[in-house]
């Protein structure tokens, strides 16, 4: 446990560099450039693949602009990854590998249909950054023990304590009242108010799940969660918050239990009404904000179904293309949105039934990778969930860095099961001698 305990510290470094990069707006170049001196610290340290996912993950909220540098730095992954599979003459193939392959190489195809290739190209592109990251890690040799758990759990509330404090940099420079009541200001420079917001549907039931070891009391931990619960306020996405609250309301039963409410209850009983007195002022906002009668089509989100169900009748089998929903939401509704706000009507317009059907394998799989009695997995299963709701009203999940955060949490379950030697799930290795 001693080695674990040392986690905070480079944790704390990454999450406080990671703030300074983007807060002095450095360079997107010098960004990369500093990930990837990092990437050869460890690989001169010989540290396991997590320490260079943990960094990878953080280079998403390092930059001001809209150039992903984690794609870059997945890209450099990936080759040293297959340089030394290479050497060592072996693969791993994880179990949700072909129907993943199945589905991309389908979305690729329909670029030759769809009405603007480019956008059906930089959608494939989009995808494969998390699609990447599933084969870095089931293919990285990294063996996760039991207390790598905590490790996990930890990281995520370190990614989600630097998203925090950017969020409120911004209203502290705008002015609270300000930003509350102008959402378009809460915009980082490399995601807005509902794209940022998806990375707390993620990773809050990933933080949450280190307060299940009964052995353990963190109540530092559990503060800095409950600021990010704020932070996830303060971005102001209702989808996300309803997301959240889907998976903390699941995750409220696993909390049963004299040690839990001794624990952890006290101090949330004590946060809140602090809460509420700070909030009193904008209450009406929020009432006004959340309930109103047109909530469920908040920014005008009924054109864009009634566009994408149009388009999914037109052509119910193979649909107009990846990515063809950019193309029809500015032509036919005079738009700047890419994507129709909910993932399955953006699946079924796009790729139609046959897309469907597809991503239905996976989802069905993932119910199964899932289906453990394990409270870690279980947390990891809340954070897919909680996105997944988030992405019925919103853009889609696999997207930008959305596709990073799922495939990097459905990795994280495979090499866990993978890893338990009473477990029957397990990936394939294959040999590339020839015998």
């Amino acid at each position: 446990m001693d080695k674990l305990r040392n986690v905070e510290g480079p944790l704390f470094a990454l999450a406080t560099g990671t703030f300074f990069l983007w807060f002095y707006q450095v360079p997107t170049v010098y960004v990369t450039a500093i990930y990837l001196g990092l990437f050869g610290l460890l690989f001169l340290l010989k540290r396991p693949v997590i320490d260079y996912v943990a960094i990878l993950l953080f280079s998403v909220f390092g930059r001001r602009s809209q150039v992903e540098v984690s794609f870059i730095l997945v890209g450099v992954l990936l080759i040293g990854l297959t340089i030394g599979r290479l050497r060592e003459k072996q693969f791993v193939m994880g179990r949700l590998l072909i129907p993943m392959a199945a589905y991309g190489l389908y979305a690729a195809l329909s670029t030759l249909w769809a009405p603007r290739t480019l956008d059906a190209l930089a959608g494939v592109f989009m995808l494969l950054e998390g699609y990447l990251v599933y084969v870095i890690l089931t293919n990285s040799g990294w063996k996760p023990k039991e207390e790598d758990k905590e490790r996990v759990s930890k990281l995520a509330t370190f990614l989600l304590l630097t998203l925090t404090m950017e969020i409120l940099t911004l209203y502290v420079q705008h002015g609270f009242t300000e930003t509350l009541y102008k959402k378009y200001l809460v915009d980082l420079g490399w995601g807005f108010s509902n794209l940022i917001a998806v990375t707390y549907t993620f990773f809050l039931p990933v933080a949450f799940a280190k307060y299940l070891d009964r052995d353990t009391y963190r109540p530092l931990y559990y503060l800095l969660d409950v600021v990010n619960v704020c932070g996830l306020l303060l971005t102001q996405s209702r989808g996300a918050i309803v997301g959240v609250m889907v998976g903390l309301l699941l995750y409220v039963p696993l909390t049963c239990n004299r040690d839990y409410l001794k624990k952890y209850y006290p101090l949330l009983l004590g946060i809140v009404p602090f809460a509420l007195l700070f909030f009193e002022p904008y209450v009406l906002e929020v009432i006004n904000r959340f309930i109103k009668p047109d909530i469920l089509d908040d920014n005008n989100r009924f054109p864009l179904y009634e566009l994408a169900f149009e388009k999914f009748k037109e052509r119910p089998l193979f649909g107009y293309g990846y990515k063809s929903s950019e193309y029809f939401i500015n032509t036919i509704l005079k738009r700047s949105n890419a994507y129709y706000h909910n993932y399955i009507l953006q699946i079924a317009a796009t790729l139609g039934v046959t897309g469907l059907f597809l991503q239905g394998i996976l989802h069905y799989l993932w119910v199964r990778l899932f289906m453990k009695r394990d409270p870690f997995l279980f947390c990891l299963a809340l954070g897919v969930l909680s996105a997944l709701v988030h992405q019925l009203v919103d853009v889609s999940y696999d997207r930008f860095y959305f596709g990073l955060f799922l495939y990097f949490l459905i990795g994280m379950a495979e090499l866990f099961r993978h890893h338990d030697g009473e477990d029957s799930w397990k990936m394939k290795r294959f040999s590339t001698t020839n015998r």
